[in-house]
């Protein structure tokens, strides 16, 4: 389970926040802090994965919050979200290892591509030793960039579907031997079941993954899912977003 840590004066951004967080990754375990004392008090007493941090919090600032993290050591990211757009501002947030830097107002979007970023982030870092590739895609370097600009031109996806969560789905059916259900797919990824469901539904439309039925003697009939072996264009689509 992942724990955020959520550090913001504005209870109407704090509720953006956990409204997001619930539909990206209803799982997650997520705290709410109004000042940094509070936040303080959290962090002593539980291990936080991610910190979503704004800049300005009445009369405190949050670059001196993350600056305290970065001397304790916190293990955790730091995902900075503020309607602060100076330069020294984004500077300094940088120079202290942000995850992201989000501007108010944002979308849903784009909150959580950077949230996937985090998951991304966190899965490649749970092996021992990383191919150059996969350190290229964790700092976003010029060589990770011409991998991304080489891919075939983007599929028009549908409404509320993104490349990313689309590319992190179809990477972990992928890891699957045979058929999985959409219950084990969200729970290897970390999203949610009716994230992870839309998804699923949009790739068997589009004749990537077949679905059967399952019946059973006692209790529901359940569905599974396996990819389907094809050299089609949309397939050559997904896999130019998972390539190393």
């Amino acid at each position: 389970m992942t724990s955020i840590l959520i550090l913001e004066d504005d209870p109407m951004v704090q509720f953006i926040h956990k409204s997001y967080l619930e539909k990206i990754d209803a799982t997650a375990e997520v705290t709410v802090s109004l000042n940094a004392k509070a936040a303080e008090n959290i962090l002593a007493e539980k291990e936080i994965d991610l910190v979503l941090l704004d800049i300005h919090l009445g009369q405190e600032n949050g670059l001196t919050v993350l600056r305290e993290l970065r001397h304790q050591h916190f293990a955790g990211e730091v995902i900075l979200i503020s309607a602060a757009t100076e330069v020294h501002y984004i500077k300094e947030a940088s120079h202290l290892g942000i995850l992201d830097y989000l501007i108010k107002p944002f979308t849903f979007e784009r909150f959580q591509e950077s949230y996937l970023r985090f998951l991304e982030k966190r899965q490649l870092l749970t092996t021992d030793t990383l191919p150059q590739t996969k350190v290229d895609a964790l700092f976003q370097t010029a060589s990770a960039k011409t991998k991304i600009t080489a891919t075939p031109e983007p599929f028009e996806l549908e409404k509320g579907l993104t490349e990313a969560t689309l590319g992190l789905i179809f990477a972990a059916m992928r890891q699957f031997d045979g058929a999985f259900t959409i219950l084990e797919l969200s729970e290897k990824i970390g999203l949610s079941h009716v994230s992870v469901r839309k998804y699923v539904q949009f790739l068997e439309s589009q004749q990537i993954i077949k679905s059967e039925t399952i019946y059973r003697k006692i209790g529901r009939p359940y569905q599974v899912f396996q990819l389907i072996k094809t050299t089609s264009p949309f397939m050559t689509y997904l896999e130019g977003l998972t390539k190393d």
